[in-house]
């Protein structure tokens, strides 16, 4: 993994971090999980290797609990913000995410590499 991306990854991990120290000193409930998950671990919900690297950026509140826990970052935020990169940058080829995910399988169709080498140093 190129080394820009490797430290761009662990400050976004940082930020989660602060953000969930944050969370966990309000009060909040944690983070969504499916229900037999949660049912399971009964803590996982608060623990810190549970929680989205990309998070929403705001509480949610659950109707049933009047609890608040947080999602990841909705897919739609991820689009806009593919789309706002490739305006600026002036790229006149249609791109979007889903160009991004047929390139990265297309990448390792041709090159094959075992996916845990590609995060061993993370």
């Amino acid at each position: 993994m190129p080394s820009v991306l490797l430290t761009k990854l662990k400050e976004q991990q940082t930020k989660v971090m602060q953000l969930h120290q944050e969370d966990l000193a309000s009060g909040y409930a944690g983070t969504f999980l499916p229900s037999a998950l949660g049912g399971k671990y009964k803590n996982a919900s608060k623990e810190l290797n549970w929680q989205w690297l990309f998070p929403a950026n705001k509480l949610t509140l659950t109707p049933g609990t009047q609890e608040y826990g947080r999602y990841h970052l909705h897919e739609s935020h991820v689009q806009k913000a593919i789309k706002q990169v490739i305006q600026k940058s002036q790229i006149t080829n249609r791109a979007s995410a889903h160009t991004f995910r047929h390139s990265f399988t297309s990448h390792f169709y041709y090159r094959p590499i075992m996916i845990f080498v590609l995060f061993k140093n993370f």
